[in-house]
């Protein structure tokens, strides 16, 4: 099982908002949620944190069961301001459906990870990169929802993106 240190340091320390920020950051890795959450959620149940704990109680926003890459990015950008277990529920549906996992999902991921770690990626044009994506997810999440935090929440999961990019190269 592969988690990162800030989630092991955040389930040590029972810091409940930090992991869901953790947990959250996980779906931009695995949209079908079979590898880097399952991993974290596990993790994180193994650790002593109960998913009582983990869910807050929905907000009451609707919940789209649209299949569509759209509805998907709408209901994570949500997650962040509110862990719901139903919003999750939504969104791991909608993933699975949009992003069917493979039988070696798994293998090919350690694969996948192999061959990036032998390449070289200019650091620079990595955090170029990754500032522009954070700046016009946080415009595009900030216009569609009406809501400032929700654009953040999106460049944090850039920043995630980017520290991520640079443990693995």
């Amino acid at each position: 099982m592969n988690v990162s240190e800030e989630l092991k340091k955040d389930v040590a320390e029972k810091n409940v908002a930090a992991i869901r920020d953790d947990l959250w950051s996980c779906i931009a890795f695995d949209c079908n949620f079979t590898k880097e959450f399952k991993w974290a959620w596990n993790y994180c149940l193994e650790n002593g944190v109960a998913e009582r704990e983990i869910y807050e109680p929905h907000d009451g926003r609707s919940l789209s069961s649209d299949m569509t890459k759209e509805n998907f990015d709408k209901l994570c950008g949500e997650l962040g301001s509110n862990f719901s277990k139903e919003r999750l529920d939504a969104i791991r549906k909608i993933g699975r459906k949009l992003y069917p996992p493979t039988q070696n999902d798994e293998d090919s991921l350690r694969e996948s990870v192999k061959e990036n770690h032998t390449r070289q990626i200019d650091d620079n044009s990595l955090a170029i990169g990754t500032a522009a994506v954070a700046v016009a997810g946080c415009v595009v999440v900030t216009a569609v929802t009406g809501k400032f935090f929700a654009g953040v929440a999106v460049g944090a999961v850039a920043g995630y993106v980017y520290k991520k990019a640079k443990e693995i190269l």
